[in-house]
């Protein structure tokens, strides 16, 4: 739904990792808190600050999609995701390759090279 809005309005989407700790880190210094139970609304930071926990939180989550596209990149889980699939893609092609030069086909051989050139690049 956001991302639909977004888009109708000439807005930016930035989909933030499900995991990023926007409520336990400090929006002043950076330090992550170890651990919060969600019954602790307030919390004061070693380096002083004093933060609500859901401002803090939109003030990370805010920084957080500006860090993103001004990076030009992805978020970091969505990353992560694809380079696995990639690692997984390279690895079928080896095996193809491997298939192929031990069946003697150097048509097969040079097909999977190619698309491990184009997937590992």
């Amino acid at each position: 739904m956001l991302e639909y809005k977004a888009a109708r309005y000439g807005r930016t989407f930035v989909k933030i990792d499900r995991w990023f700790p926007s409520s336990k880190l400090c929006s002043e210094c950076g330090t992550l808190q170890e651990s919060m139970p969600l019954n602790v609304r307030d919390w004061v930071c070693a380096c002083g600050a004093t933060h609500d926990r859901d401002v803090n939180a939109v003030i990370n989550v805010l920084a957080e999609g500006r860090r993103v596209v001004a990076a030009g990149r992805k978020p970091a889980a969505e990353m992560r995701q694809e380079a696995g699939e990639r690692r997984a893609a390279v690895d079928v092609l080896r095996q193809a390759q491997d298939i192929y030069r031990s069946l003697g086909n150097q048509a097969g051989m040079g097909r999977t090279l190619e698309l491990l050139r184009r997937t590992e690049g």
